[in-house]
Parts: C-alpha cells; sequence; structure tokens
C-alpha cells in the first residue's frame, strides 16, 4: 500500500516516530523513514519523508526550549549522590594512580637496580681489561729490553768473533812463516853439515875410508853460543911414526 491507499496524517507520523524513538531510545536524527512506514503499514515516498523530517524539526526545538521543573529535595539528593559519586570516583582515581606510580616506581627501582648491577659488571670488567693491557703493556717493555740486550750481546759477540778471526789469521800467518823459517833453518843446517863434512873428508874420501890403526887427531874450537852459525874447524894430523 501507499499514502494514496492510505491517508497518512502528520499526527500518525509524529506517534510513529516517538514510538521508534522510545523503543530504539535513540535520538530523533535516529529514526530512519522505512521504519516508521512499516510501523504504519504503508510505502516509503516522498511525502512521509517530509512528515518525519518535520517532526525531527520539532523534536530539536522542543529539546532545544524546554525546562523541567526539579523539587529541591529531588535537586538536592540528586546532587548528594554525584557529590558522592565523584568522591567515589576520585578515590578509584587515586588508587588507580597510586597503583600505576608505584608500579612504575617498582619498575623504575629494578630497572634502576638492573642498571646499576651492569654498570659495576661493566666496570669490573673494564678494570680487569685495564689491569691486563697494563700487564701487557709492562711485558712489552720488559720483551723490549730483552731484545735490546740480546741485540747488544748480538753485536758484542760478532766484534768478538772478529776479533777471534782476526787473531786466528795472524796465528795462521805466523805459522806459516814459523813453518817457513823451520824449513829455511833445516836446510841451511843440512849444509852446513854437508859442509862440514867435506872439511873433514878434504880427499872426497867417506867416513868408513878411514883405518882403524891410523890415528886421527882432532882440535875442537869454542863455539860462540849466541852464533847460529857453527864455526868450528876440524884439523886432522897422521900421528908421527916410531922413530921419526
Amino acid at each position: 500500500m501507499n499514502t494514496n491507499e492510505i491517508k497518512i496524517t502528520q499526527k500518525m507520523v509524529d506517534a510513529a516516530a516517538a514510538a521508534i524513538q522510545s523503543e530504539e531510545a535513540c535520538t530523533p536524527a535516529k529514526v530512519k523513514g522505512y521504519q516508521v512506514a512499516k510501523r504504519l503499514g504503508c510505502s516509503a515516498g516522498g511525502k512521509l519523508y517530509e512528515m518525519l523530517a518535520d517532526w525531527r524539526k520539532r523534536q530539536a526545538q522542543i529539546a532545544g526550549s524546554s525546562h523541567i521543573y526539579v523539587p529541591p529535595e529531588a535537586e538536592n539528593t540528586f546532587q548528594e549522590g554525584l557529590k558522592q559519586s565523584n568522591e567515589t570516583l576520585l578515590a578509584i582515581f587515586r588508587r588507580s594512580t597510586d597503583a600505576v606510580a608505584q608500579y612504575y616506581h617498582g619498575l623504575a627501582q629494578s630497572s634502576i637496580a638492573v642498571d646499576r648491577q651492569r654498570a659495576e659488571q661493566a666496570e669490573e670488567e673494564n678494570a680487569d681489561i685495564i689491569e691486563q693491557l697494563c700487564k701487557t703493556e709492562n711485558d712489552l717493555k720488559l720483551e723490549w729490553l730483552r731484545t735490546a740486550k740480546l741485540d747488544e750481546d748480538l753485536k758484542a759477540a760478532q766484534r768478538r768473533n772478529e776479533r777471534l778471526m782476526g787473531h786466528l789469521e795472524e796465528l795462521r800467518l805466523n805459522g806459516a812463516m814459523a813453518a817457513s823459517s823451520k824449513r829455511e833453518a833445516e836446510v841451511a843446517l843440512q849444509e852446513e853439515e854437508e859442509e862440514e863434512e867435506r872439511s873433514l873428508f878434504p880427499l872426497g874420501g867417506e867416513a868408513g875410508d878411514i883405518s882403524a890403526d891410523r890415528p886421527v887427531d882432532v882440535k875442537i874450537s869454542k863455539v860462540d853460543p849466541t852464533d847460529t852459525q857453527l864455526p868450528f874447524q876440524s884439523h886432522t894430523e897422521r900421528s908421527p911414526s916410531n922413530g921419526s
């Protein structure tokens, strides 16, 4: 059905809209045209929406200008209840804020304790690291000193080795000169012996040719011990025969 079949009046729309507002517990703006049409058993047309808009406008005017008389006793009761409610809410708010404050205070204290513990632990670790660094630095200085001492000892050993090598070379040269002098002395001695032998046997005879029954008279002159030569001279003389 539509509005042509059923005569819809403003009073009918007002009553239907008010009933819907009461049932839905909503504001006039929340009452919809299709709800009013359904309640009235008609179609939601343009005319119905115009009536609903008029009702909404009048309800807004009433809400803006209406004043309800409240007895003083009811107002006092209301104010007392509101005061108690405010005090209750304030107490609840205070307890809540105190609980929150205590929670965050405990959390902060716990965090501070943890941070302090971490700081102390870090400080101990830093102290250990610094101690290790100082020990390492001292060990390094000692190693440098040992290295410098070893370097000086090595240089001194090299110098001693050079001196010993020079002395060894000098000894080798002296040994070679001594060996050469010894050979020369041996050669000179052999020559002197040969010369002495020739002087003893001027005729070219051998020592074995001298007869045992022929006496040999040998004169030996004094030898100067400081003289390296053998300056002695031997003379052989025949012994005078019997009757000469």
